[in-house]
């Protein structure tokens, strides 16, 4: 539920483009009191042990070919966030209330921003973290570009400067975590073929991993099936043991009858 906060938000943001200037203030207090609301129903309705661990809302592949997908979970501290951006975003809408000059600019811009940052608070994929990242970059800078004070075209400006050059750097450290998590499901893989004897060919291309739970799927169900094949192991080996008694016997009684050469 609890993330149709992202959901609503944007379709309010979008909304505000197509209906006249008088409705703008009230769809964006509307929408903004939803995403609070959402949030207030999932708090009360959570218990708080389920809260010590990630929740996963949804879960889709977006990128399969390196691994991302658009996963959205929940934990008592995404909560806890959610729920600051709802009452910052009520209280930012109310104290907007006078706002006359391009009154649906100001409030769809403002909805893109919220929805972006529940977007950061739900994010379970880092490449999905960013991605929110960057989209509250763009509004905030026509926000203060178009409706801030003093000196705005150079404050926006600056401001957005710093967070992309500043967002590189972490698209940087994302990709290492990537190369570092996909190189130890590859060593992982060849441990379990150590382990269970068997041919896994390691291709860390394959390997599909969540960076942000810094897990592989591809390790999980090696130690799975490791651990649901250990009984047959035992089978097979009992298996091999018992032809290799029963070629033994063979070979006495033909060593005896002067078949074979002793």
């Amino acid at each position: 539920m609890i993330a149709w906060t992202i959901y609503l938000t944007f379709a309010g943001a979008a909304l505000l483009l197509l209906l006249p200037r008088g409705c703008a203030r009230w769809i964006a207090l509307l929408t903004a009191i939803v995403g609070l609301a959402l949030g207030m129903i999932v708090f009360v309705g959570t218990p708080i042990p389920d809260l010590a661990h990630f929740t996963t809302i949804v879960r889709v592949p977006w990128v399969p070919a390196l691994g991302m997908n658009y996963h959205l979970a929940l934990d008592g501290v995404s909560l806890t966030m959610v729920l600051v951006t709802g009452i910052s975003a009520v209280s930012t809408v109310l104290f907007s209330w006078d706002v006359q000059h391009r009154q649906n600019e100001f409030f769809f811009w403002l909805l893109l921003v919220v929805a972006g940052c529940y977007g950061v608070f739900l994010s379970a994929d880092l490449f999905l973290l960013f991605a929110f990242y960057e989209l509250v970059i763009v509004p905030k800078y026509f926000l203060i570009a178009i409706f801030g004070s003093t000196n705005k075209e150079y404050g926006a400006m600056k401001l957005t400067l710093y967070s992309f050059f500043g967002g590189m750097f972490v698209f940087v450290g994302i990709l290492g975590v990537s190369g570092v998590v996909s190189r130890l499901c590859c060593a992982g893989r060849h441990l379990a073929a150590a382990h269970l004897g068997a041919d896994w060919s390691c291709r860390c291309s394959d390997c599909r991993f969540d960076v942000a739970r810094g897990n592989c799927d591809e390790a999980r169900l090696l130690r799975r099936s490791a651990r649901r094949d250990e009984s047959f192991s035992a089978r097979i080996s009992d298996v091999e043991q018992m032809d290799r008694c029963a070629g033994s016997d063979r070979n006495r009684v033909c060593r005896g009858s002067g078949a074979l050469p002793t």
